[in-house]
């Protein structure tokens, strides 16, 4: 399990790093991210001292972050290794890192980018096909539910308020449904309606992310259907 664990903390450390770019490089299509993704860290050399502080303040957020950030996905490894099947956990892993990586991204930028969604969509498909995650019609009529649902919803909403239901939800939602079906991605979406009004509740904001509430309901879903 150690593997696992020192794999999951070393793609969770880098992870807020990463996840700040997109800021950077918008529109984050594929190709422009895998050209943009890396960067060599600057600190300033001005000798206003003020300015100093506040670079190296950030410095010290983002560092307490990627450990942060490094606990949440080292556990979420250690987890895949001890309750899933050996055949599943690199598969797991994958979802995993996923999931945080729309989690990260969304809450910093209110952006879900393709960069991520469709891989989780393509990785959901191939779990069904070659590793019997879920049968592979039942993924692909979670594809579809999840994609028709968001559109439904998205026209429903649109009916009576300016409907602020981003693109990148309904990927994200669709990605969800290869994963985990029809009730699972059902069970997935009402959980991450209860998350996302606690959140609001919390922060009093008028307008949150979507993907945080989403990826966590979706992989304790996860866990739920595939735990051994």
């Amino acid at each position: 399990m150690t593997p696992h664990i020192l794999l999951g903390a070393v793609l969770g450390f880098f992870l807020p790093v990463f996840a700040g770019r997109f800021g950077k490089i918008l529109p984050a299509e594929p190709g422009v991210v895998l050209l943009h993704l890396g960067h060599r860290p600057r600190f300033p050399r001005s000798g206003n001292v003020r300015r100093r502080r506040l670079f190296y303040l950030l410095w010290a957020k983002l560092v307490l972050w990627s450990v942060a950030w490094a606990g949440v996905v080292g556990g979420l490894f250690a987890l895949n290794a001890l309750l899933l099947p050996a055949q599943g956990v690199g598969m797991a892993h994958l979802f995993c890192l996923l999931m945080c990586w729309c989690i990260a991204v969304d809450a910093k930028y209110f952006l879900l980018p393709d960069f991520f969604t469709f891989p989780l969509l393509f990785a959901g498909l191939a779990a069904a096909l070659w590793l019997d995650f879920l049968p592979v019609e039942q993924s692909v009529l979670g594809v579809l539910w999840g994609y028709g649902l968001s559109v439904l919803t998205t026209f429903a909403v649109g009916l009576f308020y300016r409907a602020e239901f981003g693109a990148g939800d309904v990927k994200m939602i669709a990605g969800l449904g290869a994963w985990l079906g029809i009730y699972g991605l059902t069970a997935a979406l009402v959980l991450s309606f209860l998350i996302f009004a606690c959140i609001g509740l919390i922060q009093s904001r008028r307008s949150n992310a979507l993907g945080p509430a989403l990826g966590a309901a979706g992989i304790f879903v996860f866990y739920l259907m595939y735990a051994k």
